[in-house]
């Protein structure tokens, strides 16, 4: 069974989901966020869907990706196709 990952709020999550129903191999998704109370709505938004997952209150998603993301075999990132680029100004980050 493979293993997939992604991240962000509830949109993130919707679009992440339209593109695990395409996904031909069965599957494990995990999901990550900073915020336990929109993972709460992406658990709900995954059960509806029936998507196996198991999801994760992170305190830093940028460190807990570079970390882990080699442990799986599709990583989703909506924002910059699998990779997540941190820009030179601290104040705005884009991943």
């Amino acid at each position: 069974m493979d293993k997939c990952l992604g991240f962000g709020g509830l949109g993130d999550c919707f679009i992440i989901i339209l593109k695990l129903l395409e996904y031909p191999n069965p599957f494990i998704y995990t999901h990550i966020d900073t915020s336990a109370n929109r993972l709460k709505l992406s658990m709900e938004l995954l059960d509806l869907f029936g998507i196996q997952h198991e999801c994760k209150v992170v305190t830093n998603i940028r460190e807990w990706w570079y970390t882990n993301n080699g442990n799986y075999n599709k990583c989703f990132n909506v924002f910059s196709k699998g990779h997540i680029h941190i820009p030179r100004r601290p104040y705005h980050w884009q991943p």
